[in-house]
């Protein structure tokens, strides 16, 4: 049994409070790219040596852009590579061949309308065709009419009227 006696009176040591930010640095391993750092660090007290170790985690790879160091063929493949900005780790990869390119054979189009807006006087018009074989689009303007003015008697007065769009021409 243990047993602590005081003396009346007496007045007990405040507890002591750790400061390990002034403390000395015991122990610093840099965190890398792979592994985590660690830092140890000794209370600033004089008459303590209580030390507190801080993990650092790990940075992780900062890669830069991917960039071709053997451009690829036909016939063989290339590779592209990146560096760590931090560590200088290379790291590469494969890129895939270039296909060959398969002949193009022309096509006898059969186009088929599917869509227009007729031409008026005074604005184009348009025809939209679609190949029914490869599916090739085209559209085709169609030039505005113009009018077709001719002069008739309207209540004994001549009028200049267009025979298409009834627009009378004024002067």
């Amino acid at each position: 049994m243990n047993v602590a006696y005081f003396r009346y009176g007496a007045v007990a040591q405040p507890k002591h409070t750790h400061n390990f930010e002034g403390g000395e640095v015991v122990k610093n391993i840099p965190a890398t790219c792979e592994a985590d750092g660690e830092k140890t660090m000794r209370c600033a007290s004089s008459t303590c040596m209580d030390v507190q170790v801080t993990v650092l985690p790990k940075l992780g790879h900062k890669y830069s852009e991917w960039k071709v160091t053997k451009e690829a063929t036909v016939t063989e493949t290339g590779l592209e590579e990146r560096v760590c900005d931090n560590c200088k780790k290379a790291e590469t990869r494969e890129i895939e061949k270039l296909k060959e390119e398969e002949p193009v054979i022309p096509c006898e189009h059969v186009y088929i309308e599917t869509g227009r807006t007729d031409a008026t006087c005074e604005t184009d018009g348009s025809k939209t065709e679609v190949c029914d074989l490869c599916g090739d689009e085209k559209t085709t303007a169609i030039p505005k009419l113009g009018h077709t003015w001719q002069e008739i008697e309207i209540d004994d007065e001549t009028k200049t009227i267009c025979s298409v769009c009834g627009k009378e021409k004024t002067e």
